[in-house]
């Protein structure tokens, strides 16, 4: 199904007082829309809805064509418009990868399972997944301030990332007051508030994910999840921003070295 009908007929229904498929059906497709559907092709959508908790049949009446098809609360949320709406996979997904621009595949991947454990309420496996895709996105970071003449202790970053035994807490702990020595020299949008969007979202997914991660029958709510995956969408923006804003510097300057050997004296 495609996610424009999906929203576009949930949305429809919601609005509708009579919900009978049939009558669906026959109302949608008097409306001006770029889809049609027919009673038949809506009862497998239907029922996959129902599946995922979106919607469910009213069967107050006898007849099961007379039946109701109702949106739950779940679905109402999941047709919200918000771009980093966890209720909604895809609208979450694709926001985050609109503006973490660079994020790498890796993260990609454990952040795909994050939002498909929270749809499915596997909040602890979420956090998992979030906890992981963040600790890529630190290491690139750390790996991106070792080649960086932007940072002052680059070649301590640059031994720390060696250190096949170094933790992650460690490194981000050598990586922190490097970055503060620099913030003059990176842009004001990324330096501002760095305590704020890299230092306690990190932390808060660094905990949560070992709380996930242990048998520390630690309990972890769907409020955790939607205030985790909200705020992720920006921490992952703006790390991947700045390490394409050390990457491009880093370039420039091996540019500049190339060419400054090719410069002819003058007599």
């Amino acid at each position: 199904m495609k996610p424009g009908l999906e929203i576009e007929l949930l949305r429809f229904i919601q609005k509708m007082s009579d919900r009978r498929l049939y009558f669906i059906a026959r109302e949608f497709n008097g409306k001006q829309s770029d889809y049609r559907v027919t009673r038949d092709s809506l009862m497998p959508m239907a029922w996959d809805w129902i599946s995922r908790g979106l919607a469910y049949f009213d069967i107050s009446q006898p007849a099961p064509s007379n039946w109701d098809l109702r949106i739950t609360e779940k679905g109402k949320r999941y047709i919200e418009e918000e771009d980093e709406n966890p209720y909604n996979d895809n609208f979450w997904y694709a926001s985050l990868l609109k503006k973490a621009v660079g994020i790498s595949e890796i993260e990609k991947q454990y952040a795909q399972e994050a939002i498909k454990a929270f749809v499915n309420e596997m909040y602890v496996a979420c956090h998992v997944m979030i906890g992981v895709s963040s600790e890529s996105v630190i290491v690139r970071m750390a790996q991106a301030m070792a080649k960086s003449d932007l940072i002052e202790g680059h070649e301590t970053i640059s031994r720390a990332v060696d250190n096949p035994r170094i933790g992650i807490r460690e490194l981000f702990s050598k990586m922190r007051p490097e970055l503060d020595k620099a913030k003059k020299r990176i842009p004001g949008n990324l330096a501002d508030n760095m305590s704020i969007w890299l230092d306690s979202m990190f932390d808060v997914i660094r905990v949560n994910r070992n709380d996930a991660g242990h048998p520390t029958g630690s309990t972890l709510t769907k409020e955790d999840s939607i205030m985790v995956l909200r705020c992720f969408v920006t921490y992952m923006s703006k790390a991947c921003r700045l390490i394409n804003y050390l990457d491009e510097m880093s370039n420039k300057s091996l540019d500049q070295s190339a060419v400054a050997p090719c410069k002819l004296k003058q007599s």
